[in-house]
């Protein structure tokens, strides 16, 4: 996704000097969607479109087909709360070899807020971090869980935190588990609403390309 999004910065950036050099008007459809971002119009993608001239230049962007797709979840925290989330992995086919079945996750929640988040496998392995904590993961017989709890830091385009969890297939005997997984969040510190978004962002597991969160 991080490269899919860079090649799309950079046929913006150009067609936008392209067509300035030529002193041509133009038009970019750009009908190509993706989830990892605060979806708040702060990522880098988000400001290379705004920056297109309003004279001269017009991105006419998809509006979304997955509203009924359930790849989103989202709640809010007060100190010391915990809610779960639930989605289901059906059983797939793993492909052969190594770090090619996987499930990405982006969380995103107020910088002031300090949140735990615990990814639990169906056979009850578990992984947590902490708000700032450093990025690490670990290896799991239904998957490798890794996972980035705003461990540099909030982002600087929105000041907010991001929570980035991946399971995965590090080794090719233990391939992301078919079954229910959770997803816990735990208000360590809330100075604000709490309030918290979870889309997934990718899945290369069969046929599954849906959180099916519940």
């Amino acid at each position: 996704d991080w490269n899919h999004q860079k090649n799309i910065e950079d046929a913006i950036t150009y067609i936008k000097n392209k067509a300035f050099n030529l002193q041509k008007l133009f038009v970019i459809n750009l009908s190509s969607g993706m989830h990892l971002g605060a979806h708040d119009g702060t990522s880098h993608l988000e400001s290379i479109v705004d920056s297109v001239p309003v004279y001269g230049g017009q991105v006419v962007a998809s509006a979304g087909n997955q509203e009924s797709a359930h790849i989103h979840a989202q709640g809010e925290l007060t100190t010391g709360q915990a809610i779960t989330h639930t989605f289901n992995v059906p059983s797939y086919t793993p492909n052969s070899g190594s770090n090619n079945d996987f499930i990405g996750f982006d969380m995103w929640y107020n910088g002031a807020d300090s949140i735990s988040v615990t990814v639990i496998s169906p056979n009850g392995h578990s992984f947590n971090k902490d708000t700032g904590e450093q990025a690490t993961g670990i290896p799991t017989p239904d998957g490798a869980i890794l996972m980035k709890n705003a461990s540099e830091g909030v982002d600087t385009n929105n000041f907010d935190n991001e929570c980035l969890f991946l399971i995965k297939d590090y080794d090719e005997n233990s391939p992301p588990a078919s079954g229910e997984w959770k997803i816990r969040v735990t208000g360590i510190d809330i100075k604000t609403t709490g309030a918290y978004d979870i889309w997934l962002y990718n899945s290369q597991v069969g046929a599954f390309s849906t959180a099916c969160f519940s």
